[in-house]
């Protein structure tokens, strides 16, 4: 991986190293550190657990593949999601794939600690706390991982665990094992599954790491698509083959709870070296894994900051041209997971951000594809749209309700105060829109007028309570001219046909926005129709655009009592009484003596939209 002319990432990654990274950011505490406890919460059936959690990947994976290809650029999911989305939800999105770094990294941490305690006699927390700072100073001071580097480390684990799966297959047919650890299978019923199936979801959350390197790969179009799904392959075959064989040959009341479940199966049916060779392979994965956990979690506050979600100076570089205050804050944060939360409540919360970032991945591919963007071309485009995202949103949803009200609570909590930042300090510094907008645009030029023209028509009847009156209810011209649409029987009665001031005639039907509309209170400048209100005696148009005298204007009359405008509807009184009792000299009498008390603006306060 480097850079070539112009500052420009080179395309040097093929398709081994796709598989390398994706594997390798999978292969680490989902296979050496969660069997155990997998198996404490469904029994023998955390093996089917992995396997269909493997399978409900798929959608993610495919909706990944379409937008690395169709935006590869650095920056992965945060990326994807604040260019569809639009910056509010790529502030929760940023935080919450932040955060989910931050909880697999210490997970896998807590996995490190638990292996190299069979090497050394140190407390497990000490020893994490002390990983935790050397892999923070590396990544402040800058490291060049390379992508051969990481397929060479891919190899050894695979190696290794390729050889633990045939060994322990071998053994427990060879030995007749009489299967009584995997009897019964079920051991906390179908609902134990579904939980453990979110509980071991975050071993796929390395996944769709690649999506961050996209901008590297030779013809992604192919090669992405290709590396994730033989990664998702792979990693689900040894996942679900490891787990039955450490469940079939450790006893449940070993298993359960054990934070080194591989080392203790290995060292039932591998000799002595092979045990020992499980314990380095977990170590190299574990320090891969954290290592490259800490390097892709530090950049999303830098990018953050780039586009205006967090202050700069989190984005700025050190004398080592790395973001320290993205590293420092990771670390930080990995160390403070560790020591408040234990092993299974790390894994929860870490797969709830997981699903959470892969549903809206899923919504974000919906997004575009419907916003019609032309410069939106994938080169691959994911199968069975728009059923696969629908199913992979779905899944997500479900699975994060079935982790607990620890594990919703916390992600409403990311999600509130990533919410309240950016409407508190991102807000006023970006300008940028989400491709949703776009969405939202193209469905206001498909509005169908017939809908609002048949809606008018059934309300024109509607027949005022007590004043005798037929009146459209929701028509949208306003009172003061008949609208040729209605018939004869229903037109305005005179009184309300006398707001239009002689010479200044009504606007046609269907006049622009922002057209000028006629003054039945004193006010010469009703500029821009906003919304229509529906009181009992009478209606008016909402305005808004006011000038700065007809704003003093305004706030002079609501401090009297009598709100004309600007929000309100003209028969109503803020103190709720009605117009003709209000005393004030604001009100025509043509227009106070169409409310009739009880059935017109009496009791009632008016509807503010300012």
């Amino acid at each position: 991986m480097g850079k070539g002319d112009g500052g420009q990432l080179t395309r040097s990654l093929g398709l081994r190293h796709v598989f390398a990274l994706s594997t390798g950011a999978m292969l680490s505490s989902g296979l050496f550190l969660l069997p155990g406890l997998a198996a404490a919460k469904a029994g023998p059936a955390a093996v089917l657990a992995y396997l269909l959690a493997g399978c409900l990947a798929v959608p993610a994976m495919l909706s990944v593949s379409e937008l690395a290809t169709a935006l590869p650029k650095a920056g992965g999911a945060y990326y994807f999601l604040e260019r569809a989305l639009g910056p509010a939800v790529g502030t929760v999105a940023g935080l919450g794939t932040w955060l989910s770094l931050v909880l697999k990294d210490a997970f896998a941490m807590v996995g490190m600690s638990a292996y190299l305690v069979l090497i050394l006699d140190v407390d497990s927390t000490t020893l994490a706390l002390v990983l935790i700072s050397l892999f923070t100073l590396v990544n402040v001071v800058g490291s060049k991982a390379s992508a051969s580097m990481q397929l060479g480390l891919v190899v050894l684990v695979l190696s290794v665990m390729a050889w633990f799966v045939v060994q322990g297959l071998w053994e427990t047919v060879d030995r007749g094992v009489d299967g009584s650890n995997l009897d019964p299978f079920f051991t906390h019923g179908g609902s134990g599954l579904v939980a453990v199936i979110g509980l071991v979801f975050v071993s796929y959350g390395g996944l769709t790491k690649v999506a961050s390197a996209a901008e590297e790969v030779e013809d992604p179009s192919q090669r992405i698509p290709q590396g994730m799904a033989l990664s998702l392959v792979t990693a689900t075959a040894l996942y679900t083959l490891g787990v039955l064989v450490t469940v079939a040959v450790v006893p449940a009341e070993v298993l359960h709870g054990d934070l080194a479940p591989i080392h203790t199966a290995a060292e039932a049916v591998m000799p002595k070296v092979g045990a020992w060779l499980v314990v380095v392979a977990a170590l190299a994965a574990f320090a891969s894994a954290v290592n490259a956990g800490i390097l892709a979690a530090a950049r999303y506050p830098m990018a953050m900051a780039r586009d205006g979600l967090l202050p700069a100076w989190m984005g700025g570089l050190g004398r080592f041209g790395t973001p320290v205050f993205g590293v420092v804050s990771t670390g930080v944060a990995i160390a403070l997971v560790v020591l408040v939360f234990d092993a299974e409540a790390i894994a929860k919360l870490a797969s709830a951000f997981v699903l959470l970032t892969l549903g809206l991945v899923n919504l974000a591919v919906l997004v575009l594809r419907a916003s019609e963007i032309k410069s939106y071309a994938p080169s691959f485009w994911s199968p069975l749209y728009p059923w696969t995202q629908l199913v992979g949103i779905g899944i997500s949803g479900y699975l994060i309700s079935r982790l607990g009200s620890a594990a919703l609570v916390f992600v409403g909590v990311v999600t509130a105060v990533g919410w309240a930042w950016h409407h508190l300090y991102a807000t006023p510094r970006t300008e940028r829109a989400g491709a949703i907008r776009h969405v939202f645009r193209r469905w206001g030029r498909e509005a169908d007028d017939s809908l609002e023209r048949e809606i008018s028509a059934a309300m024109a009847l509607a027949t005022v309570s007590g004043t005798g009156t037929t009146t459209p209810a929701l028509s949208p011209e306003p009172w003061c001219y008949p609208s040729p649409r209605e018939p004869a029987s229903v037109r305005r009665p005179p009184v309300l046909r006398r707001c239009c001031r002689s010479g200044s005639g009504c606007p046609p039907s269907g006049s622009p926005k922002g057209s000028w509309r006629p003054d039945p209170c004193g006010f010469s400048r009703l500029r821009t129709i906003r919304r229509l209100h529906q009181w009992p005696c009478l209606r008016f148009w909402t305005l808004t655009s006011w000038s700065s005298s007809e704003r003093r204007r305004a706030s002079a009359f609501r401090r009297r009592g009598a709100v004309r405008g600007s929000g309100s509807t003209l028969c109503s009184s803020s103190l709720g009484r009605p117009p003709s009792q209000d005393g004030h000299s604001a009100w025509p009498e043509s227009w106070r003596g169409s409310c009739t008390p009880g059935h017109g603006c009496a009791g009632r306060r008016p509807l503010r939209t300012r």
